[in-house]
């Protein structure tokens, strides 16, 4: 009897150590929770534990949602598709794809070899999870434009965001079933995606543009048209763009961005002809073609960014009441800025430019909530009344000859650079205001000081 309780009790032991062991090996925890701690880590720490065992492995390839094959991993990957595909269905959880093309594939001129890459493209669509929710697709040779390839998007993909980046050829692509896109950009290239009437572009809420050599003012208004929805629309870089947004609505536009175009006064006519009710930010970056740029009439923007355009030689804003930021750095040429009825305005760049004195005072008259104001390289500034009872902030850093007719009173200023500056013989300073906690930051250290000091002499 006595052996046989001992045989049990050696069983017992046993089998809860073989319990103990399982739990050590992961066993116990299921493919679903795996991959939640997973996610919960660097990729470099899960391909680590990854190697635990076949359920640890299985809930990293779930805990993957974002792909990306690269130039020197695609052309390995190209010349053996079957693998490629029995690599993508590993991972059943992608949401983020991302493919480069390889330099000879990009390059190719060979009818071909592009075609073989949209079928490629096409397959990997249809192979892809029903998860997938981005398709990026880089540096592919698409097509002849003398060819037309449709590009299908599977019904049963969640495909959210589709985006082209500086594909070549491609004049005639046609994309199908985009009903459920919310983004698309085809930047750097010489295409955009054929669609009778744009209908299916109607959930759009983000269209990216850039450096598209085929946009026109007649593409770009016939877009915005039938995509209701757009909330953001990016034109960096498209250079054929002047006078867009003539008798367009632009109610559900927030975020606009028209940098380095050719855009002329009329654009922001357009623009602020009173159907951007909704529109917030506004950029304006390098637009040589603008001169004397007037905005108003746009009740819901806060940002207005017109920076480094040469040709501007005054800018208006007017009735803007919810503007907060104007940033107006490097218009060499600027000489009057005309505000009137903004009076929310919390931020104010006026550097490199040629305001002067008399301008400089009324801009502060119509700014009763300024908080931040720079001026730097402002070379026409000689004895401006910097006077400002809510300014915070002033940089004023190799500015001009400040003379000691210059007036400043800006009791609640907190940060101010006037570095650079040569004075003149009446030798302008700019106090301080001296707070309480300053004053007693200033008394603590010289008492450290002092302290060391003591400490020193004793040790002698």
């Amino acid at each position: 009897m006595l052996s046989q309780s001992n045989t049990v009790d050696h069983h017992e032991d046993r089998s809860e150590h073989d319990h103990h062991s399982n739990n050590n090996n992961g066993t116990s925890l299921s493919i679903d929770c795996i991959e939640h701690i997973l996610s919960c880590m660097r990729l470099k720490d899960r391909i680590s534990i990854s190697l635990i065992n076949h359920d640890w492995n299985r809930g990293f390839e779930k805990s993957v949602k974002t792909l990306m094959i690269t130039k020197t991993k695609s052309k390995a990957w190209l010349q053996d598709f079957k693998k490629f595909r029995g690599f993508i269905k590993r991972f059943p959880e992608i949401q983020n794809f991302t493919l480069e093309s390889p330099i000879e594939v990009s390059r190719a001129k060979d009818e071909t070899t592009m075609w073989f890459s949209m079928n490629v493209v096409q397959t990997l669509l249809d192979e892809l999870p029903s998860s997938l929710k981005s398709f990026t697709l880089s540096h592919f040779a698409l097509g002849l434009s003398s060819k037309t390839f449709e590009l299908v998007i599977p019904e049963s993909k969640q495909l959210r965001e589709l985006t082209f980046i500086n594909c070549k050829r491609a004049h005639g692509l046609t994309v199908s079933n985009c009903g459920n896109l919310r983004s698309l950009s085809v930047s750097w290239g010489s295409f955009f995606i054929k669609n009778s009437g744009f209908e299916e572009l109607k959930n759009l809420r983000y269209l990216n543009l850039s450096n598209n050599k085929v946009v026109t003012d007649e593409l770009l208004d016939n877009i915005v048209k039938n995509c209701p929805s757009l909330e953001k629309l990016v034109l960096v870089g498209c250079l054929n763009i002047q006078s867009p947004f003539k008798d367009v609505n632009l109610n559900c536009l927030k975020y606009l961005d028209l940098s380095a175009t050719n855009i002329r006064d009329s654009c922001i006519e357009n623009i602020c002809s009173g159907t951007a009710l909704n529109l917030e930010e506004l950029r304006l970056r390098t637009c040589m073609g603008l001169v004397s740029p007037s905005f108003k009439d746009i009740p819901s923007i806060k940002i207005i960014g017109s920076q480094f355009n040469a040709g501007i030689q005054t800018a208006s804003f007017h009735k803007l009441r919810r503007l907060e930021k104007i940033d107006l750095d490097g218009n060499i040429c600027l000489k009057k800025i005309y505000i009137s009825q903004c009076k929310s305005i919390i931020y104010l760049d006026v550097s490199k430019t040629l305001i002067n004195d008399e301008a400089l005072e009324e801009i502060f008259s119509e700014c009763p909530e300024l908080k931040q104001f720079f001026a730097i390289k402002c070379y026409k500034l000689k004895s401006p009344k910097l006077v400002h009872s809510k300014l915070e902030e002033i940089r004023c850093t190799n500015s001009c000859y400040l003379t000691k007719n210059t007036v400043f009173d800006c009791p609640n200023i907190i940060s101010q650079h006037f570095i650079g500056t040569i004075l003149g013989p009446g030798e302008f300073t700019v106090p301080l205001v001296l707070r309480e906690d300053v004053a007693e930051a200033a008394e603590l250290a010289k008492a450290g000081m002092v302290k060391n000091h003591v400490n020193r002499l004793n040790k002698f």
